[in-house]
Formats: structure tokens, sequence, C-alpha cells
């Protein structure tokens, strides 16, 4: 009697799940670990809610991601009553994290307000593992692999210890076995690990084979040049991101995938800092070469020419100051105006300085050696590169004689003289009233007497200052800076249109304004030292703030390794020349430089 009671109960309750309106089925009733199975959840009512799955499968290993829906609405009309009933299914993928025989609860399903429960499922996991290809013939000796060697990622640096502004290579690796035809889906953007502290140069990327531990792996490797702004502990974040990997077993076994979270562990780098910096250094970090060019063989007087000095070499090209220029007393030098070039895929760089120089005085003149002081990590040194010594001859100007000291122009001082005539007035023995001198005329000579005594001593002052602003330009280092900072600056603005990277085009623009205008190093100015420097000149707290925010947000752009939108730059160009005025308005209330 009790078992036929046992009997009806089970029977009835089959009856009544087979009735209920929720129900759950699982794709596979095996799987490896890590591999990707289903799990379906249905519902049906006037009104079915999404199940909680990750509640439901917290404890038990089991991992789920976003599911697909179908839905399926059934209208009925039974004696003129409507009723609406709603049948949704969700499919959710899977995988499980561990092996064994894993249970998957009753999952709750909300319908019409009430809770109804699906039946527990069970499903058998094992070890995430792919045997070698059948005929073995990619000499693997048909070894068993975990999942773990089948897709990995790995990241390193070529030094570690380096100097402050010297190259480091971070290479980014994705390893790929080969012989299981793995595939590797990740983002769409492929994102780098954070590099605060580096000044991130060109990406290149590269595709190879690689043996390791008798297995072969394509191998696709992505090199950065990275150099280090400041001295110190810095570290290269975890390169880490989501992705899936597939792969195919023997000919037993069907194609399996896996999501993973692709994970290479963060690097330290102990940046060294420069030994004590000479006066004439450049800022530049690495192996160079100097080249002196002057624009013409033949100089003349008054007539600029162009004196091109390019430095070409591996390092951060950002870091390469210009070259100073030594003193020329027979000629006026301005400028430099800066152009980079750098081909693709090129380790090396040239920065070309290009100096406007206007002989003064004639005859044989020398143009001495330009020097280029950088630091050579391998010397553990500075180095110095020079260009040779130079012999020019320079001739008069044609119309030397016509020069004008001060305002005016030749033109208006050829119009000014009268040719006489070549014959004689006649002499008259006795003047005529016509001929005495009239107040007026006696007023007028007084003028121009007066006017003798006064206008040369006030042309001679002007002539005075303006040989005076020839040599301090010549020989004043700082004063010549200053002087050609804002036309430089404006220089630096009109080309912004015409660069591959407005963001860094701004930044140069703005950190050479403030190094000719407070006579310092430009190589490596950041945000920070932008600050420091405006504080000591007693700048105003307003100008401060909108230089540094121009600067950091262009450095946010640089280490990103991203570029600005067009109203990003148009934003950037008026916050830039804010920045110039309210340096220029704090200069003038008492900021001095």
């Amino acid at each position: 009697m009790r078992r036929l009671l046992c009997a009806a109960i089970l029977l009835f309750a089959g009856f009544a799940d087979a009735q209920s309106p929720v129900n759950a089925s699982v794709s596979a009733d095996r799987a490896a670990v890590s591999e990707t199975f289903y799990i379906e959840v249905s519902g049906q009512g006037g009104e079915v809610s999404e199940p909680d799955m990750q509640a439901v499968l917290k404890d038990t290993g089991i991992q789920t991601g976003r599911p697909t829906q179908r839905m399926q609405t059934n209208i009925a009309n039974i004696n003129g009553r409507v009723t609406t009933e709603a049948s949704k299914t969700w499919r959710y993928p899977a995988r499980a994290t561990k092996e064994g025989t894993i249970t998957i609860p009753r999952i709750p399903v909300v319908v019409d307000g009430q809770e109804r429960f699906t039946l527990p499922m069970q499903i058998r996991v094992s070890q995430a593992a792919v045997a070698g290809p059948q005929d073995n013939g990619a000499g693997n000796g048909g070894q068993t692999l975990k999942a773990e060697q089948l897709a990995f990622i790995e990241s390193s640096v070529d030094k570690v210890s380096p100097y402050q502004g010297e190259a480091v290579t971070l290479s980014l690796r994705i390893y790929a076995a080969n012989d299981y035809g793995v595939q590797i889906v990740g983002p769409r953007t492929m994102p780098m690990p954070e590099t605060q502290g580096f000044y991130s140069g060109p990406q290149q990327q590269s595709n190879r084979m690689e043996t390791r531990n008798g297995i072969s792996y394509r191998v696709m490797e992505i090199t950065v040049m990275i150099y280090p702004t400041v001295s110190g502990a810095l570290t290269i974040k975890a390169w880490s991101w989501k992705g899936e990997a597939t792969w195919r077993g023997n000919q037993f076994m069907r194609p399996q995938a896996e999501e993973r979270d692709f994970l290479a562990p963060a690097i330290p780098i102990n940046v060294l800092p420069l030994p004590d910096r000479p006066d004439d250094f450049s800022g530049a970090v690495g192996k160079y070469r100097v080249k002196g060019v002057l624009g013409a063989e033949k100089l003349v007087q008054g007539v600029p020419v162009t004196l091109t000095v390019t430095v070409t070499g591996e390092g951060n090209p950002d870091a390469i100051g210009a070259p100073k220029i030594p003193a020329i007393s027979w000629a006026h030098v301005s400028g430099p105006e800066i152009d980079l070039q750098q081909p693709a895929n090129a380790q090396e760089a040239s920065k070309v300085f290009r100096y406007t120089l206007t002989p003064l005085e004639i005859g044989e003149q020398v143009l001495p050696p330009v020097n280029f002081v950088y630091f050579a990590p391998v010397l553990k040194n500075y180095k110095t590169e020079t260009t040779p010594e130079t012999k020019v001859a320079i001739t008069a100007s044609p119309d030397a004689m016509a020069l004008v000291t001060a305002g005016g122009s030749r033109a208006d001082a050829r119009s000014s003289v009268e040719l006489l005539n070549e014959g004689l007035l006649p002499i008259l023995d006795t003047p005529t009233a016509s001929l005495r001198p009239s107040v007026a005329t006696k007023s007028l000579a007084w003028t121009a007497a007066l006017g003798a005594l006064i206008v040369p001593p006030i042309l001679y002052g002007i002539f005075l200052l303006l040989l005076r602003h020839r040599r301090r330009l010549t020989g004043d280092v700082r004063y010549a800076r200053l002087h050609f900072a804002l036309s430089r600056y404006r220089g630096n603005m009109e080309r912004l249109s015409c660069t591959e990277d407005p963001g860094e085009a701004l930044y140069r623009a703005l950190a050479g304004y403030l190094s000719d205008t407070y006579n310092t190093v430009e190589a490596g100015l950041t945000s920070q030292d932008a600050r420091e420097l405006l504080l000591t000149k007693g700048t105003p707290t307003e100008a401060i703030n909108t230089v540094v925010s121009v600067l950091r947000a262009c450095e946010r752009a640089r280490y990103s390794g991203g570029k600005l939108s067009p109203e990003e730059v148009e934003a950037l160009s008026a916050a830039t020349e804010l920045a110039v005025g309210q340096l220029q308005s704090g200069q003038r209330k008492g900021g001095g430089a």
C-alpha cells in the first residue's frame, strides 16, 4: 500500500512538472573546464520576468554571460473573453570554472506575480585539456595541453633601469597554439597598459612563428617606444583585457571555446636620474649626430640666409632641444623654426632647426661651430657633437650707401634729394626789397637752426638704441629669446592646421613660449614644471591655472596615444591664446620674465 502511495505521489509530481509554466534545460550533460555550453530558461504566462542567474549560480562554479532572448505572444478569445499569454525564453552562454559533477539548482522565475521554480539539473565537468592532433604530424608528441597553454599573453621591456629620458622598448605579445587552430577574439580596439610617467612614442606591429616547450605558436607582437619623464620608481601597469579563445581538438572532439580574462602582470621600472647637467645640455638622451648647412655660399650684407642644423638619432624626438648658436658678432641670428621628420616604422628621427642669419658686416668672416650636447646612456655621460667651422665672404649691398638710419625708406630718402642746375645764379651788388628777409623768413631760419641743433642728437640717440638692440640680440640670449618669443609662438600657432598631431603642436607652442619668455630649457617641460616656474616668477594664479590646464590636456592626449577631435583642438587653441594673453598681462603688471 505504501509503495502504491509513493508511486502515485511521483506520478502526480511528474504530471505537475509537465504542466509547470517554467522550464529549464542544459545544452550538454558533459563539458570541460572553461568550455562554453548553454542554459536555457523559459516561462509562459501573462507577464514573465527574467531570472537572476548570477544569484542562482553563485556557489556552483558556473559563470554565465549575457543571454539571447526569444519572445512569443499568444492572444486567444474564449467565449468573448480575450486572454494574452506570453512565452519568453532566455539562452545563457555558460562555462564551469572547476571540474566535477555540478548541480544547477532550481531557477526561480516570476510568472504573473508568482514565483515558480524549474527542476534542478546536473552537468559533469572534466579537466580543461585538449588532446593533440590524431596524426601527431606537428611534432607535439601527442601531448595534452591545458587551456592556459593554448592562448596567453606576455609583456616585457628591454631594460628595467633606464636613465631619465632614455628609450625603453615595451613589447606586448599574444600567443596562439598553431597546431590546434586557436583563434583569439579580442576587443575591437586593443587596450594598452597604462604608462603614467612615460612619454609614449610610435607603435609597431609584427607577426611571427615561435616554438616554446615543443609547441608551435603564432605570435602577434606590438612594440611601443616609451621614455621615462621623471626619475625614481615607476610602474607599467598590468596589461589586461577580455577575449574569447576557440580551438579544435582531435577528430573525436568537437570545437571548443572559452571566454578568457587575458592578463600580463605589471612591470616595475627604476628610472635613474641624469648626472649634473652642463649648461648647454640640449635635453636629448640617446645616440645622435648633427649636421649644419648654410643656405648660400656667397653672402650679401643685409640679405638673410638660412642656417639649417639637423639632429638625427635614436631617442625621444620631443626632448631634442634647439642647439645653442654661439654669439656671431658680424650677423644677426633669429629663430629657429623647427621641423620633425620621422619615417614610419623607423627608430631614428630627425629634428631640423632653421635659423635666419642676416649678415651685418662685409669681408671675410667665420661661422663658428655649433655644439649639440646630449646624454649617452651607453657611456653614462654627456657627449658633444659639433658642426665644422665655416669661412664665409660677405659682399656689400649694391645700395648700401642709401641706408636710412632711423625711420622712412630708401625711396623717401631718394625723393628728398634735389639736383642743382649746372649754371650759377648772377651775383647782385645791392639787394632788393624782395630779397630782404621777412619776419616769417627769420622765424623759419631760427626754427631750422634750432632743428639742426636738436635733430642730430635725437637721430644719434635712436641710432645708438638700434645698435644696442642689435648687439643685445646677438650677444644676450635671454634678451633675444624674450624678443622673439611672441613671434615664434604666432608662427607655431599658424602652422597648427598643417600638423598631423595638433595636440602635440599646441603643447610645443605654449611650452616654447614659456621657455623663451623665461629663458629656460624647452625640452621635457611638463605641466608641473610650468606651474613651479610661473610660481617663482610671481605670475597671477589665474594665468598659472590656465597654462597648466592646457598642458595637462595635451599630456593626457599624448600619453593615451589618441588624437584630439577638431572641437577639442579648437577649444584648446582658444585656451592657449587666453593663457598667453594672461601671461603678457601679468608681465605688464609686475610678473617679470
